[in-house]
């Protein structure tokens, strides 16, 4: 199947979306922060990332996106936030390659648009 970044700081959050991704037959690499997650970026490849936008800073999310955009162009990404509908209006025009779900996140939201995202 797919290999997926995953990149939470909430540990619970980030084990139950690795626990739903892997059930369905996905590869999940996860990292607790950006830098982690940037770090590993060359030798991941991912074909999906999920990013929580707040982490170490209000847009670490955002920021993983723009590396990631730079080495794999067109990567599709899904967002994750507890900010709401008002983080859609703040960061419009940073999020050209992915979708925003709000946190938290049930599989039965995440799993649809994963496979929509893959193919």
């Amino acid at each position: 199947m797919s290999k997926i970044m995953h990149v939470e700081d909430n540990a619970a959050i980030r084990e139950s979306v690795k626990l739903v991704l892997e059930k369905e037959g996905h590869e999940v690499v996860s990292y607790e922060t950006a830098a982690a997650a940037i770090a590993a970026l060359a030798e991941v490849k991912p074909d999906l990332a999920i990013l929580d936008i707040m982490m170490e800073s209000m847009d670490s999310g955002l920021e993983v996106n723009e590396k990631i955009q730079k080495l794999q162009p067109g990567l599709p990404c899904i967002f994750l936030t507890s900010l709401g509908e008002e983080v859609q209006q703040i960061f419009a025009g940073r999020l050209q390659t992915g979708q925003i779900l709000q946190k938290p996140v049930k599989p039965e939201t995440l799993l649809p648009l994963v496979k929509k995202m893959l193919h």
